[in-house]
Parts: C-alpha cells; structure tokens; sequence
C-alpha cells in the first residue's frame, strides 16, 4: 500500500481495513484485530460510535464513522479525504 498500491474496501468489508474491528454476538461487542492497513478504526455511521469508542478500548481509540453511500481514501502521508460525505470522528 505505501508503496503505490490502490485497496478498496465497500460497505462493511471497509471495518477490516482498521487497526481493529468488533462484531456483535447477541447482545455482547467482540473485538477483532484488523488488517491494520488504516491507523484507525472504519465503521458504518449507522450505530451509536461513541459508546463503541468506550468498548472497544477507550483512551486511544479513534473510530471514523463513514455514512451511507461515503467513504474515504487514505493517502500515504496520512491525510484523510471524505468521499461523497462527511466523515464523523469519534474518539474518547
């Protein structure tokens, strides 16, 4: 990816791109370890991101909510760009 290459992720494969990820089994979050391709956490704006910064680690954890029909691209010198949207930050 530095090095030039282009990766894509749509709809919900965009969470495994972070540096972690989380899936709900009943009513319980479980964490995963992303691809750790993006330094931060990628989610869908649809749920409540600012109780999920708090599960999934708290003091540290940045989550960028992507709305419907949204996404980003991820420059190598770190810059983020929003795509047909806004990108919602969420952090502790």
């Amino acid at each position: 990816y530095l090095q030039g290459a282009v990766v894509i992720a749509v709809g919900s494969a965009m969470s495994l791109l972070g540096e972690k990820s989380w899936y709900q089994l009943n009513e319980s979050i479980v964490p995963f370890t992303g691809w750790k391709i993006f330094p931060h956490v990628v989610a869908e704006d649809s749920e409540d991101l600012e109780d999920m910064v708090e599960q999934l680690g708290g003091a540290g954890v940045v989550i960028l909510g992507i709305g419907a029909s949204g996404g980003l691209i991820f420059n190598s010198d770190g810059l983020v760009e929003p795509v047909r949207g806004m990108v919602q930050e969420y952090r502790w």
